[in-house]
């Protein structure tokens, strides 16, 4: 089945011609690095210098997506890949770096997936909430900032998750239009909203990175993804992105969007989120509503299942903690 959302011929023809045009010319493309000593916005030749591109469609998220392979004059090699969703006025991007070579690169450092996007018209205004935590304040609470002449607006999550204190989606209202606004990065990310004569600059990264890459290493900028609108109608706005984002992006069951009942089975409380957590334990768990006769489709492990020191918040790398989870989740995911 076609999906299709409330979007306006304007929108779409405005949406495409954005994408289009930031693809057409690779030196001005809104993103930036240093390699070394050099320092790049886009992809400017004859520094780089772009070995391929192959578009296709993905007819089950409903876009077009197009891989653009680009080297660069120290051995590095860079895919831009992008996504455009005709229907939704919609489209999004990444920035992926390799080392093909047999040595360590030159230092990778400020990788910006968003650098410099421009939004022109005044009054502009954010939208967005404040996330899983904030003292003295309800999770989630809406908030709204507008940005004033010559003012820049910084938001960051703190301890190393991408929800806490601070949360990567926006909509931003500016003159006559909108734009709403996802940076995808379940760690660290950076934005900055700068605003001076009638344009806001917008800007997306992982907040620290500052690295060679070893033979064989990829690197990735946060993916940034945006859905254009018209007017300043913010129900209409929250209802163009719920389209978008259920009919294009939400996970599926055997390629069906998930209507049914979708029961997670958990044993947070039980463990101090997953701090008490152990392999033999998890499986138990599982067993016993098996027992009861609950049909969960998942099992959801919460936080506090790596090394932690019984501190779920010091989230440390992702792997889990290999004294209480001997298979890793292995054992865990067969049951």
């Amino acid at each position: 089945e076609k999906k299709t959302a409330d979007v306006s011929p304007a929108e779409k023809q405005r949406a495409e011609l954005t994408y289009k045009n930031m693809l057409a010319d690779l030196s001005s493309f809104p993103s930036s690095v240093n390699i070394g000593d050099d320092s790049y916005t886009g992809f400017p030749s004859p520094d780089f210098t772009v070995a391929s591109r192959n578009t296709t469609t993905d007819e089950q998220h409903h876009c077009e997506t197009t891989d653009t392979t680009i080297n660069h004059k120290s051995g590095l090699q860079f895919v831009l890949k992008t996504a455009f969703y005709p229907e939704y006025a919609a489209f999004e991007w990444t920035v992926y770096v390799t080392n093909p070579g047999t040595e360590d690169s030159p230092i990778v450092s400020n990788f910006y997936g968003c650098n410099g996007y421009e939004f022109n018209g005044e009054n502009p205004t954010i939208l967005t909430n404040n996330s899983d935590f904030e003292a003295g304040e309800a999770p989630y609470r809406t908030d709204k900032v507008e940005i004033a002449e010559g003012q820049t607006v910084t938001d960051s999550p703190a301890n190393g998750r991408g929800t806490d204190e601070a949360f990567p989606y926006y909509n931003l209202e500016y003159g006559d239009k909108g734009a709403l606004i996802a940076v995808g990065w379940s760690s660290t990310w950076e934005t900055d909203f700068t605003y001076n004569n009638g344009v806001t600059d917008f800007y997306a990264r992982q907040k620290t990175f500052n690295s060679y890459l070893k033979p064989g290493e990829v690197a990735r900028t946060p993916l940034t993804a945006m859905v254009l609108y018209d007017g300043r109608d913010r129900q209409r706005a929250q209802n163009l992105w719920r389209d978008w984002f259920i009919d294009c992006n939400m996970n599926r069951d055997d390629g069906e969007t998930l209507t049914d009942p979708f029961v997670a089975g958990v044993s947070s409380r039980q463990n101090t989120e997953m701090i008490g957590a152990t392999e033999q334990n998890q499986i138990d768990y599982i067993n016993k509503y098996k027992n009861m006769g609950i049909d969960i489709s998942v099992w959801w492990m919460d936080a506090g299942w790596y090394p932690c020191n019984g501190d779920w918040v010091s989230t440390g790398n992702w792997t889990p903690d290999t004294t209480r989870f001997p298979t890793g989740f292995a054992d865990v995911s067969e049951t």
